[in-house]
């Protein structure tokens, strides 16, 4: 079994701070003294926050990725659902919330950078979202009457205010309830 190196250590540190406390809610001496390391040994890994914040975003995507990989076979509409698993996954460990939500919250401290791979993995998420929304309909599991673009980006509003209410209510109840509402809005 492999070790984890001190740079994924310093990456998963990052996204669990990023994910409970926002971007100015955590620096690189929270990371050391986390991981019992000197602040200037993360230096040697990301070059600044800025660069670990573009790690944790990657990171997310990576995971992303596999996840969708893991539900391919699933119907669109399951696919589409399992997409609140990962925010429930987020309210259970921690009462965390996904990193882009994390960093909207900082928009205005965010450099352009981290700005633009923001906006790039969110298209990311809603061209995904819309390709399954169009094989649903194409299959008929989807209702056709829905505009898959639009449809798209209300559900994942759905999911960045679950998430949101989730963590300010303390209740897991508001992804569920979502989940079950959007599954009586996409069904025929």
């Amino acid at each position: 079994m492999s070790q984890i190196s001190t740079k994924q250590k310093i990456l998963i540190e990052g996204m669990h701070l990023l994910q409970q406390r926002g971007l100015n809610g955590f620096s690189f001496q929270d990371i050391a003294s986390k991981l019992k390391l000197s602040k200037p040994s993360l230096y040697d890994h990301y070059a600044s926050k800025d660069e670990l914040v573009l790690a944790i975003i990657d990171e997310y995507r990576r995971q992303f990725d596999q996840w969708a990989i893991s539900v391919r076979d699933a119907t669109p509409l399951a696919q589409i659902q399992g997409t609140f698993a990962i925010f429930e996954k987020f309210a259970f460990e921690g009462r965390k919330i996904c990193p882009v939500l994390a960093l909207g919250t900082d928009m205005e401290s965010i450099s352009p950078k981290i700005r633009k791979v923001m906006n790039t993995f969110v298209n990311y998420w809603l061209a995904w979202l819309e390709g399954r929304l169009k094989q649903g309909q194409s299959d008929g599991s989807i209702n056709k009457n829905l505009p898959p673009k639009a449809t798209a980006a209300l559900i994942y509003s759905q999911l960045m205010g679950a998430q949101f209410q989730t963590r300010i209510r303390d209740d897991l109840t508001h992804i569920k309830e979502a989940k079950k509402f959007l599954a009586l809005l996409l069904q025929k």
